[in-house]
């Protein structure tokens, strides 16, 4: 995949991503009299989104690191 198409996906996930939070937001508060249909798909789409961030783009990705202790090293003096 060519650099611009994975920045272009990226881009689109993110505001996605901003869309359904704000949609979730608004619903939780009252603000949204009618519901919809774009707003049932944002809300359904949610926790989707919430489970890609989590599981390949945050710090908590298995693999990344960020959470892993640093390895021991051996502490013995000679």
């Amino acid at each position: 995949m060519s650099p611009f198409a994975r920045w272009l996906l990226g881009m689109a996930y993110a505001a996605l991503l901003l869309a359904a939070v704000i949609t979730a937001h608004n619903w939780w508060q009252g603000e949204i009299a009618d519901m919809r249909w774009y707003h049932w798909l944002l809300l359904s789409c949610l926790p989707l989104l919430a489970w890609i961030y989590l599981r390949y783009l945050s710090i908590f990705a298995p693999g990344n690191g960020q959470c892993l202790l640093p390895p021991e090293r051996d502490q013995r003096v000679p």
